[in-house]
């Protein structure tokens, strides 16, 4: 039996090829551990830090970039990464532009068994929820009339980010005759 490259100089990275169909296609991995490494930017000939994922299923790492980290955030939060550990992704091959062309990338998703990612609307409602079950039912009360109806009427009406619709109510709030210690800041 011959040998390949890949046998003759293992990569210690995952690769695009390790997801497609020839490989076993699409598989789902936990987390193991997150580590980062300064690594010399090619374009710009500086340092910067690059960030790698460690997986139980293999020995080997996948570089991470700013898309896969946003889609785990989607999935796992945003918080810490170490809330990342032990959790399940599936890692699959697909085209992505590159240059003038298409290349192989690898990219994550959640697990089939595991909730979808988050909409948009899902997490405005997560964060205005947030902010509403702080206020008293007084302050509850007056965020339709402060609004000029729902929250999301006012996103609608303004084009703004729910962050500013929360900003919003608590100036209101801060102006009319509230004890200022019961209007939620955090």
């Amino acid at each position: 039996m011959g040998w390949t490259r890949a046998d003759a100089f293992p990569s210690e990275y995952l690769k695009a090829d390790d997801f497609k169909p020839e490989k076993g296609g699409p598989q789902v991995w936990t987390i193991r551990e997150m580590t980062r490494k300064e690594v010399l930017d090619e374009a710009t000939g500086k340092e910067k830090m690059k960030y790698y994922l460690w997986f139980e299923e293999d020995k080997r790492c996948l570089g991470l970039n700013v898309t896969n980290w946003l889609l785990i955030e989607a999935m796992y939060g945003d918080n810490l990464h170490d809330e990342w550990m032990g959790k399940r992704v599936k890692l699959y091959t697909t085209k992505v532009p590159f240059g003038n062309g298409l290349v192989d990338a690898v990219r994550i998703l959640p697990p089939d068994n595991a909730a979808p990612v988050p909409t948009e609307a899902d997490v405005i409602r997560q964060t205005w929820a947030k902010f509403y079950v702080k206020l008293t039912p007084e302050q509850q009360g007056r965020v339709e009339t402060i609004l000029g109806g729902k929250p999301t009427s006012w996103l609608a009406k303004t084009g703004k980010s729910i962050e500013a619709c929360i900003g919003f109510v608590k100036a209101a709030l801060m102006e009319s005759d509230e004890p200022k210690d019961e209007i939620p800041f955090d």
